[in-house]
C-alpha cells in the first residue's frame, strides 16, 4: 500500500495522552472499551504508568461486564505500589465497542470509581464528534493528535533491548576509505609492474634477436679499430705515391724516371713517354684527381738524338696532410 510502519503502541496510552484535562496527583485510570478486547492505562502527572491488556471481548452477544470488573479488580488489587493504581479514584471511558450506558453504569458503580464517559467534541476538541458512532475512531484522532512527537510507549522501537550496534561509524568509516585507496594504489602499482615487465622482456627478446649482427659489429669494430691504428702510424707519402700511380696508364706508353716527395707533401715527378699525348694524358689525371692539388707541367720535350721520346716534369702536392 506504499505505507511505512513508524512506531507501534497502546491506543489505551494514546488516548490517555491525548484526552484533555489535568491529571490529578493521585492519577487517573483510562479504560478503552474495544470489540476485541479492552485496555487499561494507568496515568499519573509524570506519565503512563501502567498499561494492561484485558481478554474481555464486547463483539459477542453474551458480553457481560461482570467478568470486565472482576479484571479491573484484580489488576487495582495486585497492582506494584509504586505504580499508584491501588490510590486511583477517577475512571475516564472510552467506548468505541459501543457498550449501552446500563452496562457502562453498572461497571462504574461495582468499581466504586468517579467516571467520565469521554467524547471525541469534549475530550479531543473535534467538531462534530457528537455524531452517533464516532467514538469508534477515537484512538485514531488521538495518534493523529500526537503526529510529529515520540510515541511514549513504542513497541517497535523498545527501549528495553539493547541499541543494535552498527559498524558505519565515522572511525570505520574512515578506515574502509583508506583501504580501499590502498588497495586502487596496489592494484596500480602491481599493473604497472606487469607492463613494465612486459616491455622489459620484449626488450630482452629483440637483444637476443640482435645477437649475432651485434657480434658482427663488435668484430668489425675490432677490425676498423686495428686498421686504424696501422693507417695512423704509416708515412704519409704512401698516400701521395698511390695516387700519382694510379694517374699512369698499364699500357706502358709512359713511365717515371724519379719522384721526389718533400716533408711538406710537395711533389716533383719526372718520366718519360713514347710521345707527347701519353704525358698529356697523365697530366690530365693528375689534375682531375681530387686528392691532388697545384698540378703544374715544367716541362714537356723531346729527349734528343735518335730518340723519339718525351721527357716530362710535373710538379704537384697531396690534399688533406696532417
Amino acid at each position: 500500500a506504499g505505507l511505512t510502519l513508524t512506531a507501534i503502541t497502546s491506543s489505551a496510552v494514546a488516548l490517555a495522552l491525548a484526552t484533555r484535562g489535568a491529571v490529578s496527583s493521585a492519577g487517573r485510570l483510562v479504560l478503552c472499551l474495544l470489540p476485541g478486547g479492552v485496555e487499561l492505562a494507568v496515568q499519573s502527572p509524570g506519565g503512563v504508568r501502567l498499561i494492561r491488556h484485558l481478554p474481555v471481548r464486547f463483539d459477542r452477544p453474551a458480553a457481560q461486564t461482570g467478568d470486565l470488573t472482576g479484571e479491573l479488580r484484580r489488576i487495582l488489587a495486585l497492582a506494584p505500589a509504586e505504580t499508584g493504581a491501588g490510590a486511583v479514584r477517577e475512571l475516564l471511558l472510552w467506548n468505541p465497542a459501543g457498550l449501552d450506558a446500563a452496562s457502562l453504569d453498572s461497571l462504574c458503580a461495582q468499581l466504586g470509581l468517579s467516571a467520565r464517559r469521554c467524547a471525541l467534541e469534549t475530550d479531543l476538541s473535534v467538531a462534530g464528534g457528537a455524531t452517533s458512532g464516532m467514538d469508534r475512531f477515537a484512538q485514531a484522532v488521538a495518534l493523529a493528535c500526537s503526529m510529529g512527537e515520540p510515541a511514549a510507549i513504542d513497541f517497535l522501537h523498545s527501549r528495553l533491548a539493547p541499541p543494535v550496534k552498527t559498524w558505519r561509524t565515522r572511525r570505520t568509516l574512515w578506515a574502509v576509505a583508506a583501504c580501499l585507496a590502498l588497495l586502487v594504489l596496489g592494484v596500480y602499482l602491481f599493473v604497472d609492474w606487469r607492463i613494465t615487465q612486459h616491455d622489459v622482456a620484449a626488450l630482452q627478446k629483440q637483444l637476443d634477436e640482435m645477437k649475432d649482427s651485434t657480434d658482427q659489429a663488435d668484430a668489425m669494430v675490432d677490425t676498423v679499430t686495428f686498421a686504424r691504428d696501422w693507417y695512423d702510424r704509416r708515412p704519409e707519402f704512401l698516400d701521395c705515391l698511390r695516387e700519382i700511380t694510379q694517374a699512369f696508364p698499364q699500357e706502358g706508353r709512359v713511365w717515371a724516371t724519379s719522384l721526389m716527395i718533400r716533408a711538406d707533401m710537395q711533389a716533383l715527378l719526372t718520366g718519360k713517354s713514347v710521345n707527347e699525348a701519353a704525358a698529356l694524358e697523365v697530366l690530365d689525371r693528375l689534375k682531375s684527381n681530387p686528392h691532388l692539388a697545384n698540378v703544374k707541367p715544367l716541362f714537356i720535350r723531346q729527349v734528343g738524338g735518335t730518340s723519339r721520346d718525351v721527357s716530362f716534369a710535373i710538379s704537384l702536392s697531396m690534399r688533406g696532410t696532417r
